[in-house]
């Protein structure tokens, strides 16, 4: 297996998606000005101003079983979700409400259909830090 040579830090300001250090990021926005720094070895760090209803997340899918997922590191003017309460995860030095919800014929990456949604919105907003994404897969 071919080693990953780490990049230095990469810093985005428009809609885009690829692969930095060896991790898949993707920054998306519906208006307003953004920055987002990708460091070696993960980590992130973003100029977040939210102005309303917005998530600094990671956010996808998966596909057998068909689940939408939304890891919450901060948010805008409301909280998400308003959902199931499924407990607490304590990971990347906080803890996390974990929240799972039933989308009934909604769109989803296989067309409209039910599927799952599930949420770890962390209790103290961040805005910089390592996500360990399959954590949180095991709390759900």
């Amino acid at each position: 297996m071919p080693a990953v040579t780490a990049q230095a830090a990469t810093t985005i300001t428009s809609n885009q998606s690829g692969i930095q250090d060896g991790y898949y990021y993707e920054l998306w926005k519906d208006s307003g000005t953004t920055s987002m720094t990708l460091d070696s070895g993960g980590t992130f760090s973003a100029d977040y101003q939210p102005n309303g209803n917005s998530y600094l997340c990671v956010y996808g899918w998966t596909v057998d079983s068909l689940v939408e997922y939304y890891i919450v590191d901060s948010w805008g003017s409301c909280r998400p979700p308003g959902a199931t309460s499924k407990g607490t995860i304590a990971v990347d030095g906080g803890t996390y409400d974990i929240y799972e919800t039933i989308r009934v014929n909604q769109p989803s990456i296989k067309g409209n259909t039910t599927f799952k949604q599930y949420w770890s919105v962390r209790t103290s907003k961040r805005t910089s830090g390592t996500i360990s994404v399959g954590e949180h897969f095991k709390g759900w």
